[in-house]
């Protein structure tokens, strides 16, 4: 629908879609892509025209399955799930730990130390049903103030933690028969790899506020939808110009696989990130291959407002092939 349209005429195109599917309803209050979202959405609703060309496709529009899956997003349910689960494992690794190998000194040690791991994860887990936001633990913290990375200091804490809890289970393997240390260690595990995983998102969104995606004037190249990353790169490559993964940022963050190690809704919020940022540098003539992007996906989201609103970019050509 956007093909041989001016820029003027694609952006009105893109905020009548984001006004039709409230694309701002689903991001939380304390995201910063809320408000330029919600300045977008706010813009569609005056494009009559545009929003009755999209709604006669029959591809936009808002139901209720809609809202509640925004809703969903904004008070980020899943994170707090999974904050909730982490904090109902790690009482209960906790209180199995803390009685489950006392018949020996050396196995009631472990076991306290197994305990205060697993009730250090419990607390952190609750913190995050209650905020919605990733909350380290404090052995975490402390490796991180002695200068680990999150992601490392996450994965050490989690294997001091595993290594105590899997010692106290071995000693009450000996010593009683209700297996009261295996189950505890089992249910410290659980809890050290969610908050693995957690660290692992928030030291790739820090990484992706300091990565280099720098370009020269009347370099960049953007590109969304099925099939058009190859177009973009070969016309980058033949025209010495740069998508968002050439760029030395870019290229790093697309080695790491995000999509295979992280759930996709944090993914894509690192991945906003850098587009953005990638979009906020550019300068001069920008060009973009976006024939079937999808209304809110991050082309139409994120980097094409970021590039309206960039006083250093002079023209946006999309049409995509």
């Amino acid at each position: 629908m956007k093909k041989g349209r001016s820029s003027a005429e694609q952006y009105r195109l893109s905020a009548a879609a984001c006004a039709d599917t409230h694309c701002a309803a689903g991001i939380p209050a304390n995201s910063p892509y809320k408000k330029p979202l919600e300045a977008v959405q706010a813009t569609g609703h005056h494009y009559a025209a545009e929003r009755a060309q999209l709604r006669a496709t029959g591809q936009f529009g808002y139901t209720p399955l809609n809202a509640l899956s925004d809703w969903a997003s904004r008070n980020q349910v899943g994170t707090r799930a999974l904050g909730l689960v982490q904090g109902v494992g790690g009482t209960f690794g906790a209180v199995g730990a803390a009685g489950a190998a006392c018949d020996t000194g050396f196995g009631c040690g472990l076991g306290v130390l197994a305990a205060t791991a697993s009730f250090d994860y419990g607390q952190a887990g609750f913190s995050q049903m209650l905020t919605g936001t990733y909350t380290p633990t404090l052995g975490q913290q402390v490796l991180t103030d002695l200068g680990l990375s999150p992601t490392a200091a996450a994965w050490a804490y989690a294997a001091m933690s595993l290594g105590a809890g899997v010692g106290a289970g071995a000693a009450s393997a000996v010593t009683a028969a209700d297996g009261a240390g295996p189950g505890a260690a089992e249910a410290t595990t659980a809890a050290n790899t969610e908050s693995a995983n957690q660290a692992t998102y928030a030291d790739y969104l820090q990484k992706a506020q300091t990565l280099d995606v720098s370009t020269a004037p009347n370099q960049a190249v953007f590109y969304s939808g099925t099939g058009n990353r190859a177009l973009a790169e070969d016309f980058a490559t033949a025209n010495g110009k740069t998508t968002l993964e050439m760029t030395p940022g870019g290229s790093w963050l697309d080695s790491q696989k995000l999509y295979d190690v992280l759930p996709p809704d944090q993914a894509d919020a690192i991945w906003s990130v850098l587009s953005q940022r990638y979009a906020e540098g550019a300068s001069g003539s920008a060009v973009g291959f976006v024939e079937g992007a999808v209304p809110g996906g991050i082309f139409n989201t994120v980097e094409y407002p970021a590039l309206q609103a960039n006083p250093n970019i002079t023209n946006v050509i999309t049409g995509g092939h």
